[in-house]
């Protein structure tokens, strides 16, 4: 892998290209063309490396596991942090369509002025810095230095390689997109998911969520299902994305339920090496991690500069990302807490064996379906919508905790893997990883039925 600074010397030996490319056309133009533009020209978005996107996305996943915050609100925070990134260079390349107007509630954004010309690096540190602020509001003074810190360092660079004016020029415009983002994403129901706000009572009954060992906590998140998503639609009490029913409850060991248990725990018993390593690289624990929802969205950006992605390409990227993890984990906390349904080790001891416990902690919810079973299909789904459906990559998420990297043919191939570290890891019946998947992909659907590009 590239170091940062290595990257950092490529962004901006790519700018100052950009700038010089930029003065040469406005020098060679003939001035009696009618047909050339006759106010200030923007150097494209495209022209820019993606490393102040790459960077703001690898700074965000820090704050997530520094923070500790958990699956549903980690995927609200990289959600909204992509679609500020898109957002902040969307107008800088002329392929490239808004989520203004196409996204639910989210109204067309502040537009650049043809009398103005824009540096779409700033433009986008002043997006994300403005969403992030207010993401992280509530956290730790650290947290908060933190990102104004970020920017600030960002800023010490675009202000010695930009001209004064072309520089407040697109931090304001960049403030302006995000003051916008930061309305809108005040009215998602967020505030309504909280504390007393959340009035959901877990039904009581054999087949339902109990509080699971080792640590027996409440129930993550019961309210996290009614937040607005960003495509995916629904009707009443129904989404577009909404799996099929879980398996009728039965402890009949000849019935569909009790012999998915029993597959749980048999699968622990004939555990090997190479399966625990999967259960582990997969397992996302929050405060270890970005939680799960970022080690997809860092696979979104081992893609970027894999396949080095110019900065619009880069935007892209991490918006089908944002867009689908988002989406995907309010689809599937809807299904948990409309099944609220038993969590393998409750009935393993409880209709099984009573000594059985997985190898790896049970989170707090219930079980239908797997949350890292859908945001993974509906990731992997979105990204091939850009990158097709035969994208190599290398994940190297975990490499700094010791895990290496990870190679996969595929996109597919590892949003299978993660979901059948459910089940390797003894937290998920298969019943449940394949429903993520299923709803997933479903989200991933409608995440590539946007139009991103123009001329696509």
């Amino acid at each position: 892998m590239r170091s940062w600074k290595t990257r950092a010397t490529r962004w901006l030996v790519l700018g100052a290209l950009a700038v010089v490319a930029v003065l040469f056309v406005s020098c060679d133009k003939d001035d009696s063309d009618d047909s050339q533009p006759s106010g200030p020209v923007s150097a494209p978005a495209s022209t820019y490396s993606a490393e102040v996107a790459r960077s703001w996305s690898d700074f965000c996943y820090r704050m997530v596991k520094a923070e500790s915050i958990g699956p549903c609100p980690a995927s609200r925070v990289y959600g909204y942090l992509g679609v500020a990134i898109y957002e902040g260079v969307v107008q800088g390349d002329e392929d490239l369509v808004s989520m203004g107007g196409q996204l639910i509630d989210l109204p067309m954004l502040p537009q650049a002025s043809s009398s103005h010309e824009y540096h779409w690096p700033t433009v986008l540190n002043a997006t994300v810095a403005g969403m992030m602020e207010n993401l992280f509001s509530g956290s730790s003074q650290a947290s908060r230095d933190s990102i104004s810190a970020f920017k600030a360092y960002w800023n010490t660079i675009f202000e010695a390689t930009v001209e004064h004016e072309v520089f407040h020029t697109s931090e304001d415009f960049g403030a302006a997109i995000a003051a916008e983002l930061v309305t809108w994403s005040s009215t998602d129901g967020f505030a309504n998911t909280r504390g007393a706000a959340c009035t959901f009572q877990m039904p009581t009954g054999p087949q339902y969520w109990i509080p699971t060992p080792p640590g027996f906590a409440p129930p993550h998140e019961p309210c996290w299902g009614s937040l607005r998503t960003f495509v995916v639609g629904r009707t009443g009490a129904e989404m577009e994305c909404d799996p099929p029913p879980p398996p009728t409850w039965s402890t009949d060991p000849t019935s569909e339920m009790y012999q998915a248990a029993y597959e749980v725990m048999t699968t622990q018993h004939e555990e090997t090496a190479q399966d625990s390593a999967i259960a582990a690289f997969w397992a996302d624990v929050p405060g270890v991690t970005g939680a799960p929802a970022g080690h997809w969205y860092a696979i979104a950006g081992d893609l970027c500069e894999q396949y080095d992605m110019n900065l619009a390409e880069a935007a892209e990227c991490y918006a089908r990302a944002a867009i689908a993890v988002h989406d995907a984990f309010i689809q599937c906390w809807k299904a948990k807490y409309q099944y609220c349904l038993i969590r393998p080790v409750s009935y393993v001891q409880a209709y099984i064996d009573p000594s059985w416990n997985p190898s790896w902690a049970t989170p707090p919810f219930p079980e239908y379906t797997s949350g890292h079973s859908s945001g993974s299909g509906a990731v992997s789904r979105a990204l091939e919508g850009m990158m097709g459906t035969s994208c190599e990559f290398d994940d190297d998420t975990h490499e700094d905790r010791g895990f290496g990297v990870w190679h996969y043919s595929t996109l597919q191939e590892a949003a299978e893997e993660a979901a059948l570290s459910r089940l390797l890891g003894g937290i998920h019946y298969t019943f449940g990883n394949q429903g993520g998947l299923t709803s997933g992909r479903c989200v991933g659907d409608q995440v590539n039925a946007l139009t991103f590009r123009a001329n696509s």
